[in-house]
């Protein structure tokens, strides 16, 4: 390699980097805006709590909203019949909640999908209904969110 071709080859970088400072204008070029700071946001996981009781019926629900993840505790105790307690693992979107709840009832364990949607006084919830095929519980998506579970503060 002659002098004048190492010579070239080593302006290019030089050239390009200096093609890559701040302009007159005060503006940030692409490779100066590598090195700006910018703000960290730490997303803490939120903690929610919602109890209906009806008669002597009680659902409570224990939710941690973790960015996107959802996850908790519901358990189901209507009153004289078999309690489902059980835990809960998801997704939110917005407002929209798509969870599995895996339970156990009078000691077997079963999962149901529920579709949720949180609002500023409680959790709504699409009712469930008995698939005919199968005789097993699941949510009745053509239905409108009905069941309230009303937000309460987290002990």
């Amino acid at each position: 390699m002659t002098g004048k071709t190492a010579i070239c080859l080593l302006s290019i970088p030089v050239l390009l980097l200096m093609s890559c400072t701040n302009d007159q204008s005060g503006g940030t070029t692409p490779l100066g805006s590598v090195y700006e700071k910018k703000p960290v946001v730490v997303l803490r996981p939120r903690n929610l709590c919602f109890l209906k009781a009806e008669s002597r019926d009680t659902l409570k629900v224990h939710l941690t909203i973790n960015g996107t993840l959802i996850s908790g505790r519901m358990d189901n105790m209507p009153y004289e019949k078999d309690a489902r307690y059980g835990l809960l693992a998801g997704t939110i979107t917005d407002d929209h909640i798509i969870a599995r709840w895996t339970y156990e009832q009078e000691g077997i364990k079963d999962t149901l999908d529920l579709d949720l949607r949180l609002t500023d006084t409680g959790l709504l919830q699409r009712p469930l209904t008995v698939n005919a095929a199968t005789g097993k519980e699941e949510t009745d998506h053509t239905a409108d969110y009905g069941n309230l579970i009303p937000l309460v503060p987290c002990p």
